[in-house]
């Protein structure tokens, strides 16, 4: 008898190990993503009082170091450069692409309508 009970144990502990591995390994993850998570957005928390706006602690340190970097007087100087030197060569470019677009748009249209002329045509 005692051996059955133990056969019926060991049968048993493996599938119930496994799945508690399962959960674990999947708890886990979901508590380091809700982790980094928080650490890097931001999110509301939600209080007895009502909701909160939390702003997570790595956000702001890459919020600082973006406002550090693209507010200094030399990267305001590069910016207005590139402005300065790029701006006519990027304005005619963007005009020729809408320019392309809009013809090539009444040259679709104008075939659509030519193919449905000629569908009507071919079913009299």
């Amino acid at each position: 008898m005692a051996d059955i009970i133990a056969e019926m144990t060991e049968s048993l502990r493996k599938p119930i190990t496994e799945r508690i591995k399962a959960e674990f390994t999947t708890l886990a993850h979901q508590t380091a993503s809700a982790m980094v998570s928080k650490h890097f957005s931001k999110y509301n928390m939600h209080t007895q009082g009502g909701v909160i706006k939390m702003t997570g602690p790595g956000y702001l340190e890459i919020e600082g170091m973006l406002d550090k970097l693209f507010g200094s007087e030399k990267m305001k100087e590069k910016m207005q450069k590139f402005f300065d030197e790029n701006y006519d060569r990027i304005f005619a470019e963007t005009m020729e692409e809408a320019i392309k677009h809009g013809i090539r748009k009444e040259i679709f249209d104008d075939a659509r309508t030519m193919a449905g002329e000629k569908a009507k045509e071919a079913k009299q």
